[in-house]
């Protein structure tokens, strides 16, 4: 056997020694909740039984001998002349963790420690004295196992024993992937190119070729992405160890549910998910998981679960991250971050719960009052948070006191070829990566001055009742402004890009928006790697280089997140100052009709979406008309229902106009006959008193309209038990 051949075996060692050895470590813990399951035991024993006789075959003694005196107590357990205990587990998955260590040691190496282990061997073999015989009986299956290898060429395999690949699988070094994954983005460019050439000749032939090539380059670009898409079983399998051991430490029984195994994400997104996911695993169980006495003295089960989900949504990943704890209390980060001078008293009169929950993002805060091993620092969750939009991902979080926190992490699927749309300023174009787009923003000259003006030298556009901060790609740039760029007093035309990020929006001015192109995100020169503003560069269907820009790193330099805050705190303000009959803000109403001609209109900034369902598909729960949607269940509202002459009762449609509007507890549905306009503009409120569930009225586009006050329609519903 040459060299090359001895390489490649221990390779395959190495990467089958690992895969089985996180599957012992599962099973391990299976065991744990389950002592007597036999197939479980076998399954152990046949991998740590692998492991040693692949060690002899390498000449890799101080390893073959801690396997082979695991592989004795597994046979104590296996005979039923042991059986497992705490001890025993410990021990076990002790054995595994070196196992794993030596491992590593062989890989970055190329050859075994001088570790004999002796010690972790006394334990092993001080356990299994306490089984008669067991010592004899293992000394002599080893010399059984060592003749049945010897003979094996002469004997049939016994093929309970019989692993290491299917014969349709290989293994393709990482490597060779990326490569592979390069050249196919040089053929995405190209592609790209003949695509934009293709448009300015006319040529049938060529036409036909090119969307031919169109084609093929799409399923080749999709086929080898699949190859470095990974499931993210491969993090979950590490979970419920580090869940068992921190569980242990701190004196707290913790379950771990897991569901997605399947859910596949690019390689380098798996591996940039990975910390992150970690720290929020272990923190769930350190912070969240109350003491077993703790949480039955609430009513809750001695045991807390964590749970994990993962799935695909909208061309992205989601993974959520939950448990049953304590929760986090509000109160008590606020008190912390005004405390820690995070935030002033002024300033945190002003923030809401959600942005009260978010400060645990910032560096140097921890709630908890003790520092463990695991946590407490206040060094993490800013970490966590920066890795994961780093990949332009996104984390949401919502706790609620005495029930558990949950986390939603948005990531995309794969950073190498992303869509994203193209922009261009000061004659330059510019990619934006399209998961940080929200939408589209056209203004005309006499809308523009009506809409745009300065808040504190800050630049604000009203977008549906809300401040929205605005960048000028321009400015930031440092380059020539353009006319449609100078500010709200022009007549020219305003193209605003609205994005998000950190959970907020801004608005970015530029001159031009073009098409949304798939994109290869090459990385930058060392010269430009430090400017945070720019994510990488692309070269673009014509052959030119543009780059591309980094949304998070845009709205930092330029600190709009902090403005936005800032300015939705003044916003609040201005309607608790503005509840007036007079309003001098901008508002926008959506217009809707119900019966033949009684107009109503409704504040557009709480409405989320605008659909139409089958009446088929409307169900009753407890006399209230409800229907599903999105994964949950929202009752309706027959508007009309409410005022007199108006009456929807025994109205048969085959499809439904309903107004989804969103709630501090959730969403409603009005139902009406028609959803007729969305208008801007300064509206004259004639006040109503004593009629229920109307603010008021006022005319728009000459009809007089009825406002609506949807939280009293709800009361008047008897929907309030529905959102308890």
């Amino acid at each position: 056997m040459d060299t090359n051949d001895i390489d490649e075996a221990v390779e395959a060692f190495i990467i089958e020694s690992v895969e089985n050895l996180n599957n012992v470590q599962n099973e391990l813990l299976i065991l744990e909740q389950n002592p007597s399951a036999q197939d479980v035991i076998e399954s152990v024993f046949r991998s740590i039984h692998t492991i040693k006789g692949t060690c002899g075959f390498l000449g890799y003694a101080n390893l073959g001998s801690l396997a082979h005196t695991c592989e004795a107590l597994l046979s104590s357990l296996r005979s039923k002349k042991l059986v497992l205990n705490q001890d025993i587990s410990d021990i076990l998955l002790e054995c595994v963790d070196t196992i794993k260590h030596e491992i590593s040691v062989i890989e970055n190496t190329g050859k075994e420690s001088q570790s004999q282990h002796q010690g972790l061997i006394e334990k092993i073999n001080k356990i299994n004295d306490l089984s008669p015989e067991a010592s004899s009986n293992s000394t002599n299956q080893a010399e059984e196992t060592k003749k049945s290898e010897s003979n094996s060429e002469d004997q049939p395999a016994n093929n309970n024993l019989h692993f290491h690949a299917s014969d349709n699988v290989i293994r393709v070094d990482v490597d060779l992937l990326d490569n592979l994954m390069n050249l196919v983005g040089e053929l995405v460019l190209t592609r790209n190119q003949i695509l934009q050439f293709n448009s300015t000749v006319k040529n049938n032939s060529f036409t036909t070729t090119s969307q031919r090539l169109d084609i093929i380059t799409t399923k080749l670009q999709e086929n080898v992405m699949k190859t470095r898409m990974q499931p993210i079983s491969n993090l979950y399998s590490q979970y419920p160890r580090i869940v068992r051991d921190i569980a242990k430490n701190s004196n707290k029984q913790v379950q771990i549910k897991m569901e997605g195994n399947e859910t596949e994400m690019d390689k380098t997104i798996l591996e940039a998910i990975k910390d992150p996911l970690l720290h929020l695993v272990r923190n769930s169980v350190d912070h969240g998981i109350e003491p077993p006495d703790v949480r039955k003295s609430i009513g809750k089960n001695e045991d807390g679960l964590v749970y994990l989900r993962a799935y695909h949504e909208g061309g992205q990943v989601v993974i959520e991250i939950s448990d049953d704890g304590a929760g986090i209390n509000p109160d008590v980060v606020l008190q912390t971050a005004i405390s820690k001078g995070f935030v002033t008293q002024e300033q945190a009169t002003r923030l809401s719960e959600k942005e009260i929950l978010e400060l645990i993002f910032v560096p140097g805060l921890s709630t908890t009052e003790h520092v463990t091993n695991v946590s407490g620092r206040g060094v993490g969750m800013d970490v966590v948070k920066t890795n994961v939009e780093k990949i332009n991902g996104n984390i949401d979080i919502q706790s609620k006191l005495g029930k558990g926190t949950s986390f939603r992490i948005k990531i995309p699927l794969t950073l190498a070829i992303i869509p994203a749309l193209l922009v261009s300023s000061g004659g330059e174009r510019y990619a934006i990566p399209q998961i940080s787009l929200v939408e589209l923003v056209r203004l005309e000259s006499e809308q523009s001055k009506k809409s745009l003006e300065t808040v504190e030298g800050v630049p604000i556009y009203k977008l549906r009742g809300k401040l929205l901060p605005l960048i000028y790609l321009s400015q930031e740039l440092d380059i020539p402004q353009t006319n449609t760029e100078k500010h709200a007093n022009t007549d020219e035309v305003i193209n605003i890009v609205v994005l998000q990020s950190d959970n907020q929006q801004f608005g970015l001015v530029v001159d031009l928006i073009h098409d949304t192109e798939e994109i290869v995100v090459k990385p930058l020169s060392k010269q430009i790697r430090g400017i945070k503003i720019f994510a990488g560069a692309t070269i673009l269907g014509d052959g030119k280089v543009s780059l591309i820009l980094d949304v998070l790193g845009l709205a930092q330099n330029c600190r709009v997140i902090s403005e936005q805050k800032r300015n939705m705190a003044m916003e609040k303000m201005a309607q608790k100052i503005n509840g007036t009959n007079v309003s001098n803000e901008i508002q926008t109403l959506l217009l809707l009709r119900t019966g033949k001609d009684h107009h109503l209109a409704v504040d557009l900034s709480s409405v989320s979406r605008l659909e139409e369902f089958s009446s088929e598909k409307i169900e009753r729960v407890s006399g209230i008309e409800v229907i599903k949607y999105r994964g949950e269940i929202i009752p309706l509202i027959r508007v009309a229902n409410y005022f007199d002459g108006f009456s929807d009762q025994g109205s048969v449609k085959k499809n439904l106009q309903v107004v989804v509007y969103s709630t501090q507890n959730g969403d409603v549905g009005l139902i009406v006959d028609s959803i007729l306009d969305i208008i801007e503009g300064n509206f004259v409120v004639h006040p109503y008193k004593g009629k229920t569930g109307l603010v008021g009225s006022t005319i728009v586009q000459d009809h007089v309209m009825d406002l609506l006050n949807v939280e009293e329609l709800i009361s008047a519903s008897n929907l309030d038990f529905f959102f308890a």
